[in-house]
C-alpha cells in the first residue's frame, strides 16, 4: 500500500452529513455538506469540503467504500437503523 502523509492541519477532518455529486467530461466533484443552522430553511446547506476526482478513480472509490461499508455493518449493524 502507498504511504499517505496527512498534514497536521487536516488531522481533525471535516464532519459531513451528506454529499452532493456533480460531473463533467473531465471529472467528478463531491461536495460534502452539512445543514446550515444559521437559517430556517430546511434545504440550506454548507459545503464543508469539495473533492475533485479523476473519472478513472471513481470506480476504485466505490469499490473501497462498498467494502468498508460491509465491514462497518458487520461490526455495528445497518447505519440507517
Amino acid at each position: 500500500m502507498a504511504r499517505i502523509d496527512l498534514p497536521e492541519a487536516q488531522v481533525g477532518g471535516a464532519f459531513a452529513s451528506g454529499v452532493r455529486v456533480g460531473f463533467n467530461k473531465w471529472g467528478f466533484v463531491l461536495d460534502f455538506i452539512v445543514h446550515d443552522d444559521r437559517v430556517t430553511d430546511d434545504e440550506a446547506y454548507l459545503v464543508v469540503e469539495r473533492v475533485r476526482l479523476d473519472p478513472s478513480a471513481v470506480q476504485s472509490v466505490l469499490e473501497v467504500l462498498s467494502g468498508k461499508l460491509d465491514e462497518y455493518e458487520g461490526k455495528f449493524g445497518d447505519p440507517r437503523a
